[in-house]
C-alpha cells in the first residue's frame, strides 16, 4: 500500500518524475525509470491504481513520443500479479501505447518478484531486474526470464572503485550478462570515480542524480549538480552533454590508475571511451 493523495488528477502527475538511463556513450537516454514521489499521508491505495495513475502520468508527461521505454517499477504487495498488470494494460491502452514502451521492473529481493515474473511472461511483458547483485535469488529470476535490463544493486555501484571484492562481483554480473545479451545498468552514480571504474568494467548504461535527474516530463537528459564538474552552470546542449561525460571518465580514470599504482595494486585496464557527440 502506498500513502498517495488523489484529490485532484495534476495532483496525481505531480507525484511522478522519470530519470533517464543514459547511455554513456551517445548520452542519449536508453530508457526512463519511474520516480514515485509522493508527499506524506493521504489517502491509502492500493500498488494497482498507483500503477494505473503512473502509466496516466507518463503518457501525459509524452511517453508516446519518446524513443526509449519507460520502466515501470511493480513489487506485487497487496495486489495479485494479474490484477496489478490488468490495471497498466488498461491505462496502456486507453492512451494507446505501445506494447514496447512500458517495462515492467522488478526488484529481485521483493517476495513477490517469482509470481511478478510469470504474470509478466504470460501476458508478454518485457521486464527489467532491479537490485541485482549475484545472490541465488537474483540468479534464478535471471535463469528464468531474459529481461531487457538488469539495474545493479546501489550498494555494489557505491564506491565501487575502492573495493576490490565489489569489482569481483560486477565483473562476473556483466560476463553473465554480456553471454545472454541483457544491458547492464548502473543506477545511483554519485561521483566521476565511479563512473570511470563501471565504465572500465564494460558499463555503457548509467543513471543517478548527479549524471541526469528525474523530471515531470521525458525529455534529453541534463547533467545535473554542474558545480561538480567544476562549470557551476547549466549544461543544456547535447553536445556539452556527451563532451561532459567523456571528459570526466577519462579524467577520473586517470585518476584511478594513479591511485592503483601509488597504493601497490594493478591497474586496471579500459578502452578508451569511443563517444560521438550528437549534432
Amino acid at each position: 500500500m502506498y500513502a498517495y493523495s488523489t484529490s485532484r488528477p495534476d495532483t496525481d502527475r505531480a507525484c511522478f518524475a522519470f530519470q533517464p538511463i543514459v547511455d554513456a556513450e551517445t548520452a542519449q537516454p536508453a530508457a526512463h525509470r519511474l520516480v514515485l514521489r509522493c508527499p506524506a499521508g493521504g489517502n491509502a491505495i492500493t500498488e494497482a491504481h498507483v500503477a494505473e495513475a503512473a502509466v496516466n502520468a507518463a503518457a501525459a508527461a509524452g511517453l508516446a513520443g519518446a524513443e526509449a521505454p519507460l520502466l515501470l517499477p511493480l513489487a506485487g504487495r497487496g495486489d495479485t500479479p494479474e490484477k496489478l498488470l490488468h490495471a497498466v494494460f488498461r491505462a496502456a491502452l486507453v492512451h494507446q501505447l505501445p506494447s514496447d514502451a512500458l517495462i515492467v521492473a522488478i526488484d529481485t529481493g521483493d517476495e513477490g518478484a517469482a509470481q511478478l515474473v510469470a504474470g509478466c511472461e504470460r501476458r508478454g511483458i518485457a521486464v527489467a531486474l532491479e537490485g541485482f547483485a549475484a545472490a541465488p535469488e537474483a540468479i534464478r529470476l535471471l535463469a528464468r526470464v531474459t529481461p531487457r535490463f538488469v539495474l545493479l544493486d546501489p550498494a555494489l555501484v557505491r564506491r565501487i572503485e575502492t573495493s576490490g571484492a565489489r569489482r569481483g562481483i560486477l565483473d562476473g554480473v556483466v560476463r553473465l550478462a554480456a553471454r545472454i545479451g541483457v544491458s547492464v545498468v548502473a543506477p545511483g552514480i554519485q561521483t566521476p570515480a565511479e563512473l570511470a571504474a563501471l565504465h572500465a568494467a564494460g558499463i555503457r548504461h548509467v543513471a543517478g542524480d548527479w549524471i541526469a535527474p528525474a523530471s515531470a516530463r521525458f525529455a534529453q537528459p541534463l547533467l545535473c549538480d554542474e558545480p561538480a564538474f567544476g562549470l557551476g552552470r547549466a549544461v543544456t546542449p547535447r553536445r556539452a552533454n556527451a563532451a561532459l561525460v567523456r571528459r570526466e571518465i577519462g579524467a577520473a580514470h586517470r585518476r584511478l590508475q594513479h591511485h592503483h599504482r601509488a597504493a601497490g595494486h594493478a591497474v586496471p585496464a579500459a578502452e578508451p571511451l569511443r563517444m560521438p557527440l550528437p549534432a
